[in-house]
């Protein structure tokens, strides 16, 4: 993996990039925040599973409720308006 920069959103890096990447110490990553306005460390999970609506996908990493083969879903626009 190239070292990045600058502060880079995690929508930008491929799930294969990402393995072994930790978004509580990987500070040069912007990542998700779920609906209780915690980081996700690992979100890249949710958009490898087979894309099916009908289905709902929790992530593993930090609970939140998604789209399986979509990208994980981010709250930060979210929380920031309700502080």
């Amino acid at each position: 993996m190239i070292p990045l920069l600058a502060p880079v959103k995690w929508t930008l890096i491929e799930p294969a990039e990402a393995v072994g990447l930790d978004l509580r110490t990987d500070k040069d990553i912007i990542g998700p925040l779920n609906s209780l306005g915690k980081l996700c460390p690992w979100p890249w999970g949710m958009q490898q599973d087979i894309f099916d609506p009908s289905r709902t996908h929790v992530c593993r990493y930090c609970g939140q409720e998604g789209t399986p083969g979509l990208e994980h879903p981010d709250y930060r626009d979210l929380v920031a308006e309700g502080e």
